[in-house]
């Protein structure tokens, strides 16, 4: 054959799957369970390593140094740990002591050919961990001179809480290799049993599907026979309608383009009346400002006017005040020509008293002082009613000018308050016409508003008649467009159909 069979290939492919699947599995199981087989030895040695170290005295062990191999203390510890070593099935038990931070010395060795007391050794991490006073065991296998080993340590603990020393179990790598292979082999045969099945079940299924797959090229053959017929008449058909619906764009476009010439004048119409419109608003404001004006001008004469009433009220009182003054001033005066004339009068008393005193000699001179002290007095009362005679005539002297200026000042006040009568009758005259002129502008704003939006309907009417033609024309363009796009369309189904037909035949061969 020079082309596999499709059964062949899907057989292929799932082997292919199938193994490599079996295969990542096991690698994955073998992989996790020698980890936790690892990590279960581990702690089974530092156990160990623990219950090890528990049986030693460590006294005892820190009394030890070079060349005590044969001593009674020495020889009974290391047969403790032989025996330890034998029942746990361990191949080394022996003991180190700290040198330094990174070398530690032998103290006891349970192997038949053992290290000397002093013998130096590297210590590791997990040693170091043990020195610090934790059990651990090495993560990996560690191989040195005597092979290659899993290990465990605990610390030896005195009876003061300190390390003195350190317990080490070592087991065999190769009995870790036995199990790991023991392990292996257990993973193996469920995983080549699975291995098998799935092969079998996918040959099964492949079968089913192949079965499945012929029955439908063969149909498909049928059904791309007469998908090609019925292809070829279509598209005759399509033609003619594309050729129909191309007119019909045609005429649509025209009527459209008529459409929108006449949206344009109908715009253009819409601007001018909204200038109109702007116009008149601006002039009925301008009406507002000015019945605004008027009215504001108009309270500003009442307030004055009240304000010059005020005034001459304030006056009228203030005259008042001045007449009684006045009279006040000129009882005053009377008081005070009283008042001279007793002064006077006194004087002539002190002149009479002087001229009786000189009569009495010796005997008036007292009454004599009395007498020309008492003229003194009624001379400085009279220059002093003098004076106040002057003030008080050039007080009557000044209200007489202020009640002349306030008799002119209430006329002037009467002729502005006429004035400002006058000034207000204006204002309201002002007032009146502005508000008439106003509601007259409101009105043409008004009409202005309803023709506009008679003219915004007619102009909505034409854009909507504009937008049908246009989309007449523009899905009589796409029912061509799309109707050649089907024909286009129907001749790729005709290629799909032969080429569907092709590949049935091909699946024929194939299966």
């Amino acid at each position: 054959m020079k082309y596999m069979s499709l059964k062949t290939r899907v057989n292929l492919l799932i082997l292919t799957i199938t193994v490599l699947v079996a295969v990542l599995v096991g690698f994955l199981l073998f992989s996790k369970a020698t980890a936790e087989l690892e990590d279960s030895l581990g702690m089974r040695l530092m156990n160990l390593a623990q219950v090890s170290a528990m049986l030693i005295d460590s006294t005892a062990h820190a009394s030890l140094g070079p060349g005590d191999e044969n001593t009674d203390t020495y020889i009974q510890i290391r047969d403790i740990l032989r025996q330890a070593r034998d029942k746990y099935g361990a191949i080394y038990v022996y003991t180190l002591s700290r040198k330094n931070e990174n070398t530690a010395t032998f103290v006891i060795d349970t192997d038949n050919e053992p290290a000397a007391i002093g013998e130096e050794y590297e210590m590791s991490e997990s040693m170091k961990e043990a020195f610090n006073g934790t059990a651990s065991f090495e993560r990996e296998m560690s191989t040195d001179q005597w092979g290659t080993f899993k290990s465990g340590y605990a610390p030896i603990i005195s009876n003061s809480g300190k390390v003195d020393a350190i317990l080490g179990v070592d087991y065999d790598a190769r009995q870790v290799v036995a199990i790991k292979k023991d392990l292996l082999l257990r993973i193996l045969i469920p995983v080549i049993l699975s291995l098998i099945i799935c092969i079998v079940c996918g040959m099964w299924v492949t079968k089913k599907i192949i079965s499945e797959i012929s029955g439908a090229s063969s149909k498909l053959k049928d059904m791309s026979k007469d998908v090609t017929d019925n292809i070829q008449n279509t598209n005759d058909i399509g033609q003619q309608i594309a050729t129909a619906f191309n007119q019909i764009s045609c005429g649509a476009a025209e009527q459209a383009d008529n459409l929108e010439n006449v949206s344009e004048q109908m715009q253009e119409f819409v601007q001018s009346i909204n200038q109109i419109r702007n116009h008149a608003q601006e002039s009925s404001e301008s009406s507002d400002k000015v019945v605004k004006v008027a009215d504001e001008g108009k309270h500003l004469i009442q307030s004055i006017d009240e304000k010059i009433t005020a005034i001459s009220t304030g006056m009228q009182s203030l005259n008042e005040v001045v007449t009684a003054l006045d009279k006040d001033s000129k009882k005053i005066e009377g008081i005070v020509e009283i008042i001279f004339g007793i002064a006077e009068q006194t004087k002539l008393l002190a002149l009479n008293a002087s001229i009786e005193a000189a009569r009495a000699g010796e005997s008036g001179r007292g009454f004599a002082v009395v007498a020309d002290e008492v003229g003194k007095l009624a001379d400085n009362s009279g220059g002093a009613v003098k004076e106040i005679n002057q003030l008080i005539t050039e007080v009557r002297n000044k209200i007489l000018k202020t009640v002349n200026l306030m008799e002119q000042s209430k006329a002037q006040v009467e002729e502005g308050t006429a004035a400002f009568c006058k000034t207000g009758g204006a204002l309201d005259q002002i007032v009146s016409h502005s508000q008439q002129a106003a509601v007259l502008v409101q009105q043409i704003v008004d009409e202005i508003d309803r023709e506009k939006e008679v003219v915004h309907k007619v102009s909505h009417i034409i854009q909507s008649v504009t937008g049908v033609a246009q989309q007449n024309a523009a899905s009589s363009q796409e029912v061509a467009s799309s109707i050649e796009e089907q024909a286009a369309n129907l001749e790729a189904i005709v290629d799909s159909a032969k080429e569907l037909n092709s590949i049935s035949e091909k699946l024929d061969t194939m299966t």
